[in-house]
């Protein structure tokens, strides 16, 4: 059995390299940007510690709330829950919830491809068979039990499950709730305590490094043309895409007094739409009182649908305002959930 005091130096190695790397894309910038970079640092290593570290388990599966105690990471979403927990196929598993008021909800399987994500099974709230107060059952398996009206087929490369719950307003849409337990998993063995130390230690890293990396491909076509070169990033395991989202976006910097102007229309039909500013190291800022983001429901529409949003660090005086809180580079997303088309916004500097 390796030493458990080994896992420091495994810790140590981890801090070190993420930190360098941070100091390294923000040394020579403001504090407010150093800051920004601390507190990746931070979130990315609490979001990985309690994943892998303390909920590692397949067989005694237990959610992490992603954006939970005010944590940033990977491209959080303001007003959005997202769960993740391991799982395995050896196992089956009961998941019991209720959809509440939530706009979207589905669950998504994971598995690995050369280092990335790749989605499998899914199954969302126009699949799932609810009850009239809006309470489900599901149950997740290799082979689909008898009898059973939701059912989420667990492949054997399948090693994370993800819920995702997208709302409007969180003040008014009652939020979705979701348990899960192992049916058959009581007497297995937990995940040895280094290996899970190990795995908590390279998500950290991948995490920050992806960003990093991400941030980088953007900048050197910043809004995303047609004829932009295309570059695979290096770290992937940090990512989750999910098929059933339009998701894009571009490198922001901009000199003092400019503002980015969008101009464009939605998608004929959608389910949940959002534009997101986030700091370069994929993470929003202090929503609500920077409004850092526009939903559908936000956004103002001309008499023929379309619509205009500004991007900038100080008010332009135009409606659908996205808030850059006094950051002059960052990331811009959007993202079109259970949409028909992906319909590019145009984009031009301006000086408003």
């Amino acid at each position: 059995m390796p030493d458990p005091f080994e896992v420091v130096d495994v810790l140590q190695s981890a801090w070190a390299k993420t930190a360098k790397a941070a100091d390294e894309v923000t040394r020579g910038l403001s504090a407010f940007e150093r800051e920004r970079a601390a507190f990746a640092l931070v979130s990315a290593y609490s979001l990985a510690e309690e994943m892998w570290i303390f909920k590692a388990d397949p067989a005694r599966p237990a959610f992490t709330d992603w954006m939970a105690n005010g944590r940033k990471t990977a491209g959080d979403s303001p007003y959005t829950v997202y769960l993740s927990t391991p799982i395995s196929a050896r196992y089956t598993y009961r998941l019991r919830g209720n959809l509440g008021d939530a706009t979207y909800f589905g669950f998504q399987l994971y598995r690995q491809v050369q280092g990335f994500n790749a989605p499998s099974g899914k199954l969302n709230m126009s699949d799932l068979r609810v009850a009239d107060n809006g309470d489900f059952e599901v149950l997740a398996s290799k082979a689909r039990p008898a009898g059973v009206a939701n059912w989420l087929p667990l492949g054997d490369d399948d090693y994370v499950l993800m819920t995702r719950e997208y709302r409007y307003d969180p003040a008014e849409q009652r939020p979705a709730h979701i348990s899960i337990e192992c049916v058959d998993g009581s007497d297995a063995e937990p995940p040895a305590f280094v290996g899970r130390v190990q795995k908590a230690s390279a998500y950290f890293e991948s995490i920050i490094l992806s960003t990093i990396e991400i941030a980088s491909l953007l900048s050197v076509n910043q809004f995303s043309p047609p004829d932009a070169e295309v570059r695979t990033p290096k770290y992937g395991d940090s990512l989750f895409p999910t098929k059933e989202t339009y998701y894009d976006g571009f490198y922001v910097k901009l000199a003092p007094g400019e503002a980015i102007r969008m101009s464009g229309r939605l998608p004929e039909r959608w389910g949940f739409v959002s534009f997101v500013f986030y700091d370069r190291w994929y993470a929003t800022l202090d929503y609500p009182r920077v409004h850092c983001y526009l939903t559908a429901h936000d956004l103002q529409f001309e008499s023929d649908g379309s619509y205009t949003i500004y991007l900038s660090a100080q008010d332009p005086g135009h409606a659908n305002w996205i808030d850059m809180g006094g950051l002059e580079e960052g990331l811009f997303s959007y993202r079109y959930m259970m949409a028909d088309s992906n319909p590019h916004p145009m984009i031009e500097i301006v000086r408003p």
